[in-house]
């Protein structure tokens, strides 16, 4: 079971801060249903990572990958794999047919990374 790493989404926000536009939390296989804005360079952080619990009513799956979604102020974006794995089994070859909102949402997501930091 993969569950949110709330504490490396904060350090890999305020790693690049000034360059960051917006950062958003979600699972990256299921993003159209599950993401939300965690910061935005206007509010800083709309979500405070110290006690949230849930993201998108969820804070765990057995077979998407938590991830932080990161809009650089230059348009680049980074997707990051940002959870705990307990190492409990995972149904990874479950398939999620995608719908009419799923499926261009999930066409527009960078790829996933466990790379610490920007993606270009």
């Amino acid at each position: 079971m993969k569950a949110y790493d709330f504490q490396k989404a904060k350090l890999l926000i305020e790693q690049d801060r000034e360059q960051i536009q917006e950062a958003a939390l979600g699972m990256y296989e299921d993003w159209f249903w599950t993401a939300e804005e965690v910061f935005n360079d206007q509010e800083g952080f709309v979500r405070d990572l110290e006690t949230v619990e849930l993201i998108g009513g969820i804070n765990e799956s057995s077979w998407a990958t938590p991830c932080l979604r990161i809009t650089y102020r230059d348009g680049n974006e980074s997707c990051i794999g940002c959870f705990k794995d307990d190492g409990s089994p995972s149904e990874r070859g479950f398939v999620m047919p995608l719908g009419v909102l799923s499926g261009p949402a999930q066409d527009r997501m960078p790829p996933l990374t466990s790379k610490e930091g920007r993606h270009d």
